[in-house]
């Protein structure tokens, strides 16, 4: 089941009525960091087949979005594990944005940005590149990064 709260997510976070399945993947998986891409595109096939999205032309358009309340919060960053401890890379993020004074989802859309000038390195890798340029203490997190790389 999808959640629809992740699917609007996507749509406030671009500030847009509709999107493309392409932008609509791009908003889930790389600037939300709310799931895979593999996983964003099954939830959009999820969300057509129950009619949480319609497709409008070439792009998808979220259904019954006129009739919520304007203020309905909508995640700014992906939610912390079901197990309420932080993942590294929201750890790190939460470091930036202290450290900075930015929102977290400022620093979220740095490290997007970081990747991309990287070539697509990892997310947390490009957040604690970010986080040693703004001064944070990375060494306590570079175990956790080591064992990450080390799974996958």
């Amino acid at each position: 089941m999808v959640k629809p709260e992740l699917v609007a997510a996507a749509f406030h976070s671009r500030n847009a009525e509709k999107l493309r399945r392409e932008e609509l993947v791009q908003e889930l998986a790389f600037s939300l960091h709310l799931m895979s891409p593999t996983a964003a595109a099954a939830a959009i096939e999820a969300a057509l087949a129950s009619g949480l999205l319609e497709p409008v032309g070439e792009q998808l358009r979220l259904v019954g979005e006129g009739d919520a309340p304007a203020e309905e919060p909508v995640p700014a960053v992906a939610p912390p594990p079901a197990d309420d401890t932080p993942d590294l890379f929201h750890r790190v993020v939460a470091a930036v944005a202290e450290a900075t004074g930015d929102s977290q989802r400022e620093v979220i859309r740095k490290v997007n940005r970081g990747q991309k000038t990287h070539y697509g390195i990892r997310s947390t890798t490009e957040a604690l590149l970010l986080a040693a340029d703004a001064g944070v203490n990375v060494a306590p997190f570079l175990d956790e990064a080591r064992q990450g790389l080390a799974r996958d």
